[in-house]
């Protein structure tokens, strides 16, 4: 799926760390908040920021995790699992921001 340039726009990245513990996914969010987050040095560098989540802070519609979709870098094979659209729409409808409704907008668009 090719995606509207204007859904790739945004400063910040979502980011949860998943681990068989959720102290330790709240952990690790906390430090990809402090190491990645908005104003961090990563930040001034990159223009972009990332805010560590964790299932606390997430809204997300049930079965979410089985609807995963994988994005493997094909340098390093490295995956990261991405929210399927439906369910990254349902989340920034919950969110209700302006900025969330206008994403929802254009997604439903395409």
């Amino acid at each position: 799926m090719v995606l509207d340039g204007a859904l790739m726009m945004s400063a910040e990245v979502d980011i949860m760390p998943i681990a068989a513990d959720r102290h330790e996914i709240d952990r690790l969010s906390d430090f990809l908040d402090g190491s990645l987050g908005q104003e961090s040095r990563f930040h001034e560098s990159f223009g972009f920021h990332v805010d560590g989540i964790s299932f606390e802070t997430s809204v997300l519609p049930d079965g979410w995790i089985d609807r995963l979709i994988p994005e493997v870098d094909p340098s390093s094979g490295a995956t990261g699992w991405c929210l399927d659209p439906h369910d990254l729409a349902v989340a920034k409808l919950i969110a209700g921001r302006p900025k969330d409704n206008d994403f929802v907008d254009i997604l439903i668009a395409q």
